[in-house]
């Protein structure tokens, strides 16, 4: 009885070791016609195209070719904003941290109570262009 035992538990082991293992790791697709291999239009690339999520996502092989934003992209998205408002012109950006430190060159004079209200609008304009920042911005006369 002990031997019919065994001999059972031991053909469902080597049962589970089948003939239909992981494809992926033969060098045949599952018609075995086509080789799959790692030139462009190999087996992983014809899967990685029907993928609906993004397949860069572990961060341990991020993927250097793609466009992303940069703090460059930043400043030039402030730069324009600045250029937009009338008035004003954009000199030095740069960023340092979370806060956007802007000189803003007005091209004519303004008292106090104009310079107040610019300065408002131009931090306005800035916020809602640059949601993530906060700003310093400095108006200065342009001469």
């Amino acid at each position: 009885m002990r031997t019919i035992l065994i001999l059972l538990v031991t053909s469902l082991l080597l049962a589970g070791c089948g003939i239909d293992g992981e494809r992926i790791s033969q060098s045949e697709d599952i018609d075995g016609t086509r080789f799959i291999n790692n030139r462009y239009g190999g087996y992983y690339e014809r899967d990685l195209d029907s993928e609906r999520y993004n397949t860069n996502q572990n961060p341990n092989f991020i993927d250097l070719t793609e466009n992303r934003p940069t703090y460059g992209d930043d400043q030039d998205k402030a730069r324009e904003v600045i250029n937009a408002v009338s008035g004003v012109r954009a000199g030095s950006i740069f960023i340092n941290g979370n806060t956007i430190h802007a000189t803003v060159y007005t091209t004519e004079k303004k008292d106090k109570e104009e310079r107040k209200e610019l300065k408002k609008k131009v931090n306005r304009k800035l916020a809602r262009a640059l949601p993530r920042y906060d700003y310093d911005v400095q108006l200065q006369n342009e001469n």
